[in-house]
C-alpha cells in the first residue's frame, strides 16, 4: 500500500494525468489512499503498479 500512496501523491503533485477534471472527486481515506467517492481506489497509470494488481489477481483466480 506504500507504494500505491507514493505513485498517487507523485501523479497528483505532478498533474501526471490530467488530474484537473477528477481531483473534486478524489478523497483521501483515513489510511492515506486516494479514492473515488469514497469507494474505489484509484491506481494512478504511471509506473507499473496497476499492471502488477492486475496480474496477482489473475493469479489468485487460477488457484
Amino acid at each position: 500500500m506504500e507504494q500505491l500512496k507514493e505513485i498517487q501523491e507523485t501523479a497528483i503533485k505532478d498533474d501526471a494525468e490530467g488530474m484537473k477534471g477528477y481531483i473534486k472527486e478524489l478523497e483521501q481515506g483515513n489510511d492515506g489512499i486516494w479514492k473515488f467517492h469514497k469507494k474505489r481506489i484509484w491506481v494512478p497509470k504511471q509506473g507499473d503498479l496497476r499492471n502488477k494488481i492486475l496480474e496477482e489477481a489473475h493469479k489468485s483466480r487460477k488457484q
